[in-house]
């Protein structure tokens, strides 16, 4: 979803014509376009929504349930590694919720 081709920081290289995605998230960038930038997440959390466990996150579950993964840190910012309900699930989220799964 962010590093992927055509994901998130490719298009926001493209929308915003920046050279660097991560870009995208630096108070200075946001402050001098809060109404584009506020539309470009509005338009990720939608999709984030729309978004379903993927064949890295059966993998991951196949090595968990064989007892093969040990731990499997995440930020989990879209929450699909969490549906997958790994035991080994580490979440690195500042949502408190989802790092107690």
């Amino acid at each position: 979803m962010f590093s992927t081709k055509g994901g998130l920081y490719e298009r926001a290289c493209k929308r915003f014509k920046i050279t660097d995605g991560k870009r995208l998230f630096s108070w200075s960038f946001y402050d001098k376009q809060r109404r584009e930038v506020t539309a470009f997440f509005a338009d990720i959390h939608k999709e984030a929504l729309r978004a379903a466990p993927g064949p890295s996150h059966a993998a991951i579950k196949r090595l968990d349930d064989m007892g093969k993964l040990l731990r499997h840190y995440t930020m989990n910012v879209d929450g699909l590694a969490a549906q997958v309900r790994r035991s080994a699930h580490v979440a690195l989220s500042t949502r408190p919720r989802e790092a107690a799964r």
